[in-house]
């Protein structure tokens, strides 16, 4: 391999050569290389090979600029490639024209497809690229290269982009080519990648296709090689896709899942159903190898009615040529048949083809006006890629510079290009008519047509308003004419919000007519706030009339923030006079937001000196305001006050001349000074200082590489209990508290015997940090390695080529054995260093360099973009990172006077973040943060004014506010509860570590207590400040609002009171405020929700500061509850009852999270748990308690406050609720809403609303009914409905005053049966005698005629009204069966408890006596069965008979504690007793002494499951499927969580492979923390691994019920061990938990548990498994059906081969 240095120099030269080549074509040739459509060349191509021109003579005449030699700068490819270039864009129509994701197998007789795909242009690339090869062919093919080409296409990651260069030499006949490529195919050892593959398939070569042909079917474990094929096959010649389809079918490769991918891949069509590929795949490609080989079946095809057939055949013609596909499609369009229509449009989607589908599109519009559907389906067809065409038109009427091309804006406006659709005016006239009646279809509340399913099961089609629209606007600007756009601009309410922006731009820039600019101006109150940005920006370019001022003033009246202060701020552009009448109506509107506003424009001229004329005469208007609102008083008395002015910049903090810093302790830089230069003798601070130890690093290092080389294959268990070799794991950590990697003895014994001191040690850690690549960001990267070279040493300054993990050992050796005092030393040193430095040398220009964007500081700070410093290298960022010390207070004196001194030299560039993404991330040393400052400040390092000239000044004000909140908030809530919004707002015991360290509280320094004082002290004052400017604001931000949403508390019931006043009319903010949040109604309501009390407020006090404003006590609760911590204060001053309780029950229901201390509150009024109530759990007596207390108006008034608290959704549901349980919400209403629309809050407040036992009935059944229809949505939607369902049966059981759901239900089910008993007596009916009758728990009707039992009830009584009747309750019989079943079944996993006479009385009904008779119950840890009403044994001795007496339904695990199992398993043989459900012969599944300590077991690891049909089997089982955790199964009572996960693997097909079970774990429901496996209870275990089993055996990939106990990896290895020698492999070890291989290309590792497999002491392998439905028993010769064993062998087997190994996937990532 060529070293670093040279490949570095190689690499730079080339992408030099070929940047400067490219740099010097014609402008309008790199404009067509920049892919822009709209340039003159590329137009000029596309008119003449529109013509039928052919490209090379085009380019030939146009473009012969970009040919050249390379490296002499003549040209931008190489002139050897010439001919190959212009033969491949020549015989481009050969090929499919489309390489996007959702490729086709389309071909094309016109380039213009190409063209329009970039296929032309990314053959331009592709030939440039291959500039960089300096081999031949030949020998590229047979991976001859140079270490330089191999080091650039294969571990940099480039492609050798060869495809149509060897397309080209195999139609040219080039034997040596031909040669090199049969020796890749055929022979072993060599490497075949997809360009190759695709190469072949673009030849008309009829040997090569016939090589890759054999290929493929001898690709046998090869997954990967045989979808690299298929998945190329149609990207060639159709002679090469039909050559691949006929090798499917000879040798049956459809059974494979990369065959079935790539032919709906081909094709665009999808099953909707896993079940349904298998008989998908077989049709398609029987209709495709058909359709390809015969134009008469194809054409035969078109004639028939079935859609599969039609689309096939479409797709065989567009295979050849899509423009006779088109073709074809529109004579389908015009078809009689509705059918083949459909068919014709969905197909015309896949074509990709704007010209194509335009066309369709045009036809579709003008003769399907009136088949709305079939309109639908062609609607998108017509003016394809719209968006795109918006975005285009916007971008080239932007007002501001271009980026990439620093381009001045248009001058005018610049117009839709009509020729992109339309071929005259007349045409886009004519289809613009045709829109405007397609739009009149749409009413105000139909904005669309929605057709699912259209044609086939998985096409959603729709037509929409907002495209309709869209298209209009595009047309009107395209024709030019302002009286269109100006009809145009009435439409953009109706455009989609995503692209409104865009169309306003396209209308409006430049506007010239009324309409226009008023369009533009009303667009600054869009809803949309992309749109209304936008609008503001382009206002400002605008000259606005007297009218659109007038529009600016009545916008006013809008509360939206940012609207208000645009138009604000325009306003104040008009002159004295005229913004004088402006004021005047303002301060004399009715409206409350004008007047505010008003008094927001005077206080603004206030600050405006240049305008104080104006201002006396607006100042004297709003003197004369008569005001009592808090709000207008407010910004009244900063108006009128004659002192108060705008805040100054010291904010009143500091005097710029008082500041003061100590100096720079010399004596101690230079005895750090001392101790750096111990470290690192080769730095230029050691000067000839010769005594010190210079062991060389590098020396220690490669010993170190050698010792993890040597232990690569040891195991450990990393972090996350995962069994890793050391050589493959990608990191050592084993725990993170305490921090501990693997091995650490090993590493201990290392450091004493090859290391043995810390500077050796600290010199190896810092060499690790080196740059190991200089081919990006070169300048600064030049610049950062000299400064290191300086500092460190030369030596140092280099990398080193060891393993990454050897940067984990030393990072732990480091922590351990480098003494953290020399460490601070160090880092004093190199500052002191730096801060000597020339500006020049520690700030590194580097204009124009890649990469310069992605550096960037922290908020609100200007820096030079051209800049970078010396902080940001790596290996100094490293060492000046030390300089965060909070515990050693004399250090840190003597630290932070350094740390600010450097800082402060490059202002704008410390604290920067550099991601290199080869190199290691950099957050440069940034100036002292905000505790740093005040620490300082209390130990007499600066003086009040130095500290407060750089909080007040800081680069963001967020931090400073945030910090000092923050540890203000620890202090004062320190061991308290505060009832605050959210977890995230609580008290407690903060973070105080970045003020006074570590520092125990209860044992502080006086310096620590100093330090706290200190924070008070400033923490008081500036957050005076900011209050004092926010809570007097007005619409305009203050200087901190961008930053109030930083505060984390504020105190007091003055700071309340203040805030209160300040917001006035305007609402709260309802949820949460995420983020930087600046409008006055974010920020006070930010305000109000961190505010709490502080010692000493009280009621009176409150209503002492209340007194003479307008807050009213509606106001005031809507704040406690905004705020709960005022709910004590709130409900004294109210004097209400039941206030407090009333408050708490809408916080219960209604909010997302909980403090601690709410939830404490929540836990005094209901034993229902806060998940619950969350859920929609509803307690009936705390709500009727509540309300009686209350009274209506005042629980009106706290459900109208609660609003704020919680989303739209939780509040309407809390008046559901009330209302039901009031008798309010109608019964019928609320039915029709819950199984109609399924809204499952109405479900659950149905469930509330008071009724008798019937209607309890009833409302029991329509909630089963509710459940059982849910089954036919998807796992999610049912998911959350059986959720809704549950907690509706559990309020149901509240409102019937039953003690728990589950005896409800069984109740239920009792009066069920009561109702219906007349119905088992027989009954004559016609001539026939029929009943109902119970047989082994099934409901049949029995029928007699003449005493003789008759099979079924003759045909012509089943219509009788009777027997309707019976049959009826035969289903209502079926039904209450399968849910007592499912009852019973659940009732003993969850061990519920039933008395012996509750049993007996239940067995009472017929329907559930066959249920509970047979079953097996436990009391007192004894089993046994129920004989005339007593438990006993088997053997007949009596366990119980007192029916007070609590049993539970046994579980195996009761029976195989106490002993009894197999005697009764026995007993149910011999008296061939049938059980219900699978009781006494059910799976057992006992702890092993291995998991008891885990929180996961892998028992089923690596089993492929069905996803819908697991999901659909466990089911009934009370698994849901969670978008986020998979399938769960929750054990309320237990609080248990139980996962099963399944983890796809994503290098199979999506559609056709299934995912693979990973483990079963277990956390707790509440926390969500792990639980370990020794406190799951043993029968909820059990129950969970049984379902598991279930899963596997049942729901299997491969429909085989595989033994698990082989599925282990000692039986794995045991079965290896026995395999190996039957294929006679000697280079194969096993070892612990993985096969060691010694292959040809490389090492390797596979783990016998998961299957993963890796290079020896490297990356992972993803090696794509051929599963056991498809592989067959050919390749393995064993009897295990278990599909991971199987899959773990084929990997091993195909490795220890890897000589053989053609897959260009696997051999790339061996590469």
């Amino acid at each position: 391999m060529a070293s670093s240095e040279s490949y570095n120099v190689w690499r730079q030269s080339h992408a030099t050569a070929i940047e400067n080549a490219r740099n010097k074509l014609p402008t309008e040739i790199r404009q067509f290389l920049d892919g822009k459509h709209n340039c003159k060349l590329y137009k000029d191509l596309y008119t003449y090979l529109a013509k039928g021109g052919a490209p090379s003579k085009f380019i030939n005449k146009n473009m012969g600029a970009i040919f050249g030699g390379l490296l002499n700068e003549n040209g931008w490819i190489d002139k050897k490639y010439k001919n190959d270039l212009l033969w491949a864009v020549d015989n481009c129509t050969k090929w499919q024209y489309s390489s996007s994701i959702w490729r086709r197998s389309f071909r094309s007789s016109s380039y213009t497809a190409y063209l329009q795909s970039n296929f032309i242009l990314s053959q331009l690339e592709n030939y440039a690229r291959l500039g960089w090869l300096e081999s031949s062919l030949e020998d590229a093919l047979m991976g001859n290269l140079t270490e330089n080409e191999n080091q650039y296409f294969h571990k940099d990651g480039y492609s050798l982009p060869i495809s149509t260069l060897l397309a080209a030499h195999l139609d040219a006949g080039d034997s040596k080519v031909f040669a090199a490529l049969k020796h890749v195919i055929m022979d072993n050892g060599t490497n075949i990648s997809l360009e190759i593959i695709r190469g072949v398939m673009m030849s008309s070569n009829a040997d090569a296709h016939n090589l890759i042909c054999q290929l493929l079917v001898a690709a046998r474990l090869q997954e990967g090689l045989r979808q690299a094929i298929c998945e190329s096959a149609d990207s060639g010649t159709i002679e090469a896709l039909r050559a691949v389809v006929e090798t499917i079918k000879a040798h049956d490769l459809i059974r494979f899942s990369a065959v079935k991918r790539a032919i709906f891949t081909w094709c665009g069509i999808f099953a909707d159903k896993p079940e349904s590929i298998d008989r998908i795949a077989g049709k398609m490609l029987d209709l495709i190898a058909e359709c390809l080989a015969d134009r008469a079946a194809r054409d035969a095809y078109l004639e028939s009615e079935d859609a599969m057939q039609i689309y096939i055949a479409l797709w065989a013609y567009s295979a050849e040529d899509a423009r006779v596909g088109a073709q074809i499609c529109r004579k389908l369009a015009m078809s009689e048949s509705r059918h083949r229509r459909m068919v014709a449009g969905i197909f015309a989607s896949q074509f990709e083809n704007p010209d194509l589908e335009n066309e369709l599109g045009k036809f579709a519009l003008e003769n399907f006006a009136d088949d709305t559907e079939c309109l639908a389906v062609y609607f998108y067809h017509f003016m394809p890629d719209i968006n795109m065409a918006l975005n285009n038109v916007a971008s080239d009427n932007r007002q501001g510079p271009y980026e990439r091309e620093k381009k001045e804006p248009p001058k005018s406006r610049v117009y839709a290009d009509l020729s992109d659709y339309f071929e005259s005016r007349d045409e886009a006239e004519k289809f613009r008519g045709i829109l405007l009646k397609t739009r009149e279809l749409f009413t105000p509340k139909k904005k669309e047509f929605d057709f699912t399913p259209c044609v086939f099961p998985w096409i959603s089609v729709k037509l929409k308003r907002m495209d309709v629209a869209a298209k209009l606007c595009w047309i009107a600007s395209a024709l030019q004419d302002n009286t269109l756009i100006d009809e145009a601009c009435g439409m953009l309410a109706e455009v989609d919000s995503d692209i409104r922006n865009n169309v306003l731009r396209m209308l409006v820039t430049f506007p010239e007519t009324d309409i226009q600019r008023d369009t533009l101006v009303n667009a600054i109150a869009d809803k949309e706030s992309y749109t209304r940005s936008l609008a503001i920006k382009m206002v400002e370019n605008i000259e606005l009339t007297d009218d659109n001022y007038l529009m600016l003033e009545n916008m006013l009246r809008l509360k939206n923030s940012e609207t208000r202060t645009a138009a604000i701020e325009l306003l104040e552009k008009l002159d004295d006079e005229r913004l004088y009448g402006v004021c005047e109506r303002l301060l004399a509107d009715k409206n409350g937001e004008k007047r505010a506003a008003g008094l927001d424009m005077v206080l603004r001229l206030k600050k405006q000196p240049e305008r104080a004329e104006l201002f006396a005469r607006t100042k004297a208007l709003a003197a004369a305001m008569q005001s009592d609102i808090s709000r207008e008083k407010i910004l009244l008395d900063q108006i009128l006050d004659e002192e108060k002015f705008e805040l100054p910049a010291d904010c009143g903090l500091y005097k710029l001349e008082n500041c003061k810093i100590a100096p720079i302790d010399k004596q101690f830089v230079d005895d750090s000074n001392k101790v750096f230069c111990r470290y690192f003798p080769e730095s230029e601070l050691a000067g000839s200082d010769k005594n010190v130890d210079k062991a060389d690093c590098a020396v220690a290092l490669k010993k170190l590489d050698a010792l993890l080389d040597a232990h690569k294959n040891d195991e450990f268990t990393n972090y996350w209990g995962e069994t890793n070799l050391l050589g493959n794991a990608h990191s050592l950590i084993i725990s993170h508290s305490p921090k501990k990697i693997c091995f650490e003895e090993l590493w201990d014994e290392f450091y004493q015997t090859e290391i043995g001191s810390p500077e050796l040690l600290l010199r190896m850690y810092i060499k690790l940090k080196a740059y190991r690549k200089m081919d990006k960001y070169v300048t600064f990267k030049k610049a950062g390695k000299a400064a290191a070279a300086r500092l460190f040493g030369a030596d140092l300054a280099n990398p080193i080529d060891v393993h990454f993990l050897c940067k984990d050992i030393v990072q732990y050796l480091y922590d351990k054995f480098v003494p953290m005092d020399d460490r601070r030393k160090i880092a004093i040193s190199a500052a002191n260093w730096l801060y000597t430095l020339d500006d020049k040398t520690l700030k590194v220009k580097i204009s124009g360099e890649e990469g310069v964007q992605q550096s960037y500081g922290r908020h609100g700070r200007e820096f030079d973009p051209e800049l970078r410093s010396l902080l940001d290298q790596v290996q100094i960022d490293t060492v000046l990172n030390w300089l965060f010390e909070m515990e050693n207070s004399e250090f840190f004196a003597k630290m932070i006077v350094v740390k600010t001194a450097l800082t402060d030299r490059l202002d704008g560039l410390a604290g920067m973040y550099f991601g290199d993404y080869e190199e290691q991330s950099v957050y440069a040393l940034d100036a002292p943060t905000a505790d740093e400052l005040v620490r300082a400040c209390a130990m007499g390092v600066i003086n009040d004014d130095e500290m407060y000239r750089r909080l007040v000044n800081s680069d963001d004000l967020g931090d400073v506010l945030s910090a000092l909140s923050g540890h203000i908030k620890a202090i004062r809530e320190r061991d308290k509860l505060v009832a605050a919004r959210g977890w995230w707002n609580m008290g407690g015991n903060g973070n105080l570590r970045g003020l006074i360290g570590n520092h125990n509280m209860e044992e502080l320094t006086e310096n620590d207590k100093n330090v706290i004082e200190k924070a008070e002290d400033v923490y008081n004052k500036i957050i005076g400040v900011v209050l004092g400017e926010e809570l007097n604001r007005g619409d305009s931000e203050t200087r901190f609002s961008p930053y109030i949403t930083s505060i984390k508390r504020i105190y007091g019931v003055e700071n309340y009171v203040k805030i209160l006043a300040a917001l006035g009319k305007e609402t709260f903010v309802r949820g949460y405020i995420y983020g930087s949040q600046s409008s006055k109604k974010e920020t006070l309501s930010h305000l109000i929700s961190v505010c709490v009390p502080n010692e000493g407020d009280t009621a009176e006090k409150l209503r002492e500061l209340v007194r003479g404003t307008d807050i009213t006590e509606k106001r005031l609760i809507e704040a406690a509850m905004y705020s709960p911590e005022w709910l004590d204060i709130t409900a004294e001053y109210l004097g209400w009852d039941g206030f407090k309780s009333g408050c708490c029950y809408f916080m219960a229901h209604m909010n997302e999270s909980y403090s601690d201390k709410i939830t404490a509150l929540i836990a005094k009024y209901t034993p229902i748990s806060v998940e619950d109530l969350q859920n929609g759990a509803f307690d009936i007596k705390w709500f009727k308690d509540a309300y009686a207390t209350l009274g209506e108006k005042r629980f009106a008034m706290l459900y109208d406050a609660a609003k704020y608290i919680s989303d739209g959704a939780k509040h309407s549901r809390a008046r559901k609720y009330a209302d039901a349980v009031l008798g309010k919400l109608d019964p019928e209403e609320a039915k029709t809403a819950a199984s109609v629309k399924r809204n499952k809050d109405m479900l659950m407040a149905y469930s509330l609303i008071p009724c008798d036992d019937d209607e309890i009935m009833q409302k029991y059944l329509f909630i089963q009914q509710f459940l059982k229809e849910s089954k036919k949505f998807g796992a999610q939607r049912r998911a959350s409905e059986a959720a809704a369902a549950e907690i509706a049966m559990q309020n149901l059981a509240l409102s019937a005053g039953s003690s728990d759901v589950m005896r409800l239900k069984l109740r239920m089910e009792s009066e069920l049966f009561e109702s219906i008993r007349p119905l088992f007596e027989p009954k004559t009916v016609g001539e026939v005698s029929v009943w109902l009758e119970i047989r082994y728990g099934k409901t049949e009707i029995a029928c007699e005629k003449d005493g003789k039992r008759l099979k079924n009830v003759p045909a012509k009584l089943k219509k009788d009204e009777y027997i309707v009747k019976l049959t009826e309750t035969r289903k209502q019989l079926t039904d209450q069966y399968r849910r007592t079943r499912t009852m019973l079944e659940q009732s003993m996993e969850d061990s519920t408890v039933f008395t012996l006479s509750e049993i007996v009385g239940l067995m009472k009904n017929d329907s559930v006596k066959p249920l509970l008779e047979n079953l097996v119950y436990c009391f007192d840890g004894k089993c046994g069965v129920l004989k005339d009403g007593r438990l006993c044994t088997v053997g007949g001795e009596e366990i119980c008979a007192d029916g007070a007496s609590e049993l539970r339904i046994a579980h195996p695990f009761d029976m195989y504690t106490d002993g009894s199992w197999r005697e009764i398993q026995k007993y149910l043989f011999d008296y061939q007793i049938v059980q219900p459900f699978r009781q006494v012969f059910r799976e057992l599944y006992i702890k092993t002494a291995e998991e008891l300590e885990n929180c996961e077991t892998p028992r089923f690891a690596g089993n492929q499951i069905l996803v819908k049909k697991t999901v659909a089997t466990l089911r009934g089982r009370r698994w849901v499927c969670d978008l986020e955790d998979g399938l769960q199964k929750v054990y309320y009572k237990e609080n248990i969580v139980a996962k099963l996960y399944a983890l796809a693997d994503w290098f199979s097909p999506s559609d056709i492979e299934a995912p693979t079970l990973e483990h079963v774990s277990f956390s707790d429901r509440v926390t969500g923390k792990p639980i370990k496996i020794k406190d799951i209870p043993d029968i909820i275990f059990s129950e969970v691994m049984r379902d598991a089993d279930l899963a596997v055996s049942v729901c299997h990939a491969g429909e085989v019920d595989p033994e698990h106990s082989h599925s282990t990896i000692e039986m794995r290895a045991a079965i290896l061990e026995f395999t190996l020698p039957l294929f006679k492999l000697k280079n194969c070890e096993v070892k612990g938990s993985h096969v060691l291989i010694n292959g040809m290309r490389a090492d390797y590792s596979v783990h016998l548990g998961s299957g993963i497999c890796h290079i020896q002491g490297g990356a992972a392998l993803n090696i794509l498994p051929v599963h056991s439905q498809h592989r067959g028993r050919v390749f393995l010769p064993f009897a295990d059906d278990d599909p991971k064993t199987a899959e773990i062998i084929s990997k091993v087997l195909l490795l220890a081969e890897d000589k053989k190994i053609k897959d260009p996937f696997i051999l790339d990532q061996i590469h």
